[in-house]
Order: structure tokens, then sequence, then C-alpha cells
């Protein structure tokens, strides 16, 4: 499954987007049995990475860590970007009201989509989608990043990714631990050009020790 990725050419750089693990708690630590999941996955996932970037929130830190030990990359300092998930945008995005009732039926894309104006979903599209690019323009060709973000940031920059139209029905909802392989080329001084190949799914049940 992972051939194009890690026979990619040397111009091209690979994102694995990858929604956190389940956290809980008053500070949304991801408890153990999930950062097992997470390790595991990145062991599944067979690739090392150059750069990591997470959102502000703890748990994305947290599950990249298990990420990288999963997949025997070296630790890393973490980039952490606040347009991949903040408070600020967080609270924007949920603000309005019944917001998160709909989204635990539809999913929080389908809920951005429902409760925002075009122009503002499409504005937290571009957002996100421009916290991409500074993480690509900061690599070098054939640099393999993991970005550990959030629903529903990684649905809106994979929508902007399409330019607002029609996106395949698996990249509108995204669990916890699911990704998404994202390659990128950059351009000229300032463009990137970003095509999303392929979805991935977490691991359900880690083996036990």
């Amino acid at each position: 499954m992972l051939d194009h990725f890690l026979t990619q050419e040397p111009e091209g750089i690979t994102l694995v987007l990858m929604r956190h693990a389940e956290a809980a708690g008053p500070e949304k630590s991801v408890l153990q049995p999930e950062l097992a999941r997470a390790e595991e996955t990145g062991r599944a996932i067979r690739m090392k990475y150059n750069r990591v970037a997470t959102s502000l929130f703890p748990r994305t830190a947290q599950t990249a860590l298990a990420v990288l030990a999963g997949s025997g990359s070296c630790a890393r300092p973490i980039e952490a970007e606040p347009d991949l998930g903040s408070p600020e945008l967080a609270a924007e995005i949920t603000a309005p009201e019944g917001f998160r009732d709909l989204a635990g039926k539809v999913g929080f894309f389908a809920a951005v989509r429902a409760k925002h104006t075009p122009k503002d979903a499409r504005r937290f599209g571009v957002k996100i989608l421009n916290a991409l690019w500074d993480v690509v323009w900061a690599c070098e060709p054939g640099d393999k990043v993991l970005v550990v973000s959030h629903s529903p940031m990684i649905e809106l920059a994979l929508w902007a990714m399409h330019s607002f139209g029609d996106i395949p029905e698996d990249y509108r909802r995204f669990e916890t631990l699911e990704y998404v392989f994202v390659s990128a080329w950059k351009f000229g001084e300032n463009e990137v050009h970003f095509v999303p190949v392929q979805k991935g799914v977490a691991i359900i049940n880690p083996p036990t020790t």
C-alpha cells in the first residue's frame, strides 16, 4: 500500500496528516491505551519522519511522540502551528449554537458547512492550508512530515486542496488516529501544490505484552 510513498520522487514532500488520539479528563490528555494505538499505527505506516508539526493542544504532541516511537523515527523538536489548532481557532469554529451536538451526529466538517457561512467555512480552510504551506516550505525535497491535527481542521484542509469543490466521502470525516497521505511540491518562490493520495485507518486493537 505504501510503495508509492516509500519510493517517492526526491523532489516531492510527503505529509502524513493525522487526527490525534482520543483524549480524556480535564487536561484532555491521551490515555495509555490510546498511546499504544498511536504507537502501533506509527509502526504500521512504516515511515521515517524528517519533521513533525502539531497544533497547540498537548494531545497532538502526545500523539505525535507515540507515532514517532512506533515508526522508529528519532525524537526531534515538534513544531507547534497555531492554525493547525488553537484554543482561539477551536472556539471560533465551535461558537455557533448547537454546533457540538450537530457535530456529534454528522461529523465536525459537516457541522462547519451547516453552521457557518460559505465564506467563513472557506476562510477556515484557507487558514489551515496556509499553515500546511508554512510546514512544507520549511522542508527539503524528499522530506517526510508527520502532521497531527484535529477534526475538522484536516477535512477543511482537504476541502481547500480540492479548491472547495466536492471531496471524496471518506475525506469528509476523520476519526481519531485516521490519517491521509498528501504529496506536496514546491514551485517558484511561493507556490505549493498539494495532492491528497490515500486515506489510512488506525490500528484498532494493538497487540498487548
